[in-house]
């Protein structure tokens, strides 16, 4: 947890280290009769019986299968099926007056590390205790962890640094265009008349600029019928630069207004904008 991702949901799977252990409840599978789990937990020196009943654990079958718990782990079991004792004793429950149930592995500890830090769990201890105060035996687990510890100071200086190379980077790249006369008087105006002005565009920056006249907000047009823009778009190479031929052309809309009002005015706000980069207001 840092101010950087304070606001981020985690859920168990972001942790580096997850143990999951408790009475999981899986059996051995049903096709195995009683009799033969009973004689593979009495004989656990009979090296096919016990592997047979490994084999037929409903954990182990489902794991195998990728049904549950991928990329969790388990350390061999080498301990008896810690369920049904008779509590209080060492003994499975073979009391008639209870029901009957064959011996399982019910109880297990499950560990999972993040794929970031691959081997930072190693098993040391998995068996049994001695403790029979329920129908289940507790198990036991002993573990290894590498933990990772974040020096947050540091962290912030080298997210800081980060964003500053990374502000750096942005602005190198950023398209940079420099546009003399942003203001253009023409003066008087003479009937049938085109008058014309330039405008120098020249790329200052560092990368290729793509740029183009736009229609203001909720304009249709780039500019007013009675202006001509030449051209209305281009590319510019480092350190190139280009002319743009503004002409003032009334056309006979125009001309019918001035013709109304004779104090009228002809101005206009065109916008040149640059990819990636800055509008000018002309």
């Amino acid at each position: 947890y840092d101010d950087v991702n304070k606001n981020k949901t985690y859920n168990i799977f972001d942790h580096d280290h997850i143990f999951w252990f408790g009475d999981l409840n899986y059996r051995i599978e049903e096709s195995i009769p009683m009799e033969d789990i009973f004689n593979a937990v009495n004989n656990k020196e009979t090296n096919e019986l016990w592997l047979n009943l490994r084999k037929n654990d409903q954990l182990v079958i489902e794991k195998n299968k990728g049904v549950i718990f991928n990329e969790f782990k388990e350390g061999e079991i080498n301990f008896l099926p810690s369920y049904k004792y008779q509590p209080g004793t060492n003994q499975y429950d073979f009391r008639l007056d209870k029901k009957l149930r064959a011996p399982a592995w019910c109880d297990r500890i499950l560990y999972r590390h993040s794929s970031k830090y691959p081997d930072s769990i190693t098993m040391i201890l998995y068996k049994d205790s001695n403790i029979y105060i329920s129908d289940h035996k507790p198990i036991l687990g002993l573990y290894s962890c590498d933990i990772r510890i974040s020096l947050i100071d540091k962290e912030r200086e080298i997210y800081q640094g980060l964003l500053s190379i990374l502000d750096r980077w942005e602005n190198s790249n950023t398209p940079k265009l420099e546009l003399i006369d942003k203001n253009l008087d023409f003066g008087v105006l003479n009937y049938n008349i085109d008058r014309c002005m330039n405008i120098r565009l020249k790329n200052i920056g560092g990368v290729f600029a793509q740029w183009s006249f736009v229609p203001k907000l909720e304009d249709e047009f780039v500019c007013l019928g009675w202006l001509k823009l030449s051209p209305k778009n281009g590319i510019l190479a480092p350190g190139e630069s280009t002319e743009i031929v503004v002409r003032i052309s009334p056309d006979s809309e125009t001309i019918n207004q001035l013709r109304d009002d004779l104090n009228m005015r002809l101005d206009d706000i065109v916008v040149l904008r640059v990819t990636r980069g800055s509008d000018f207001f002309i």
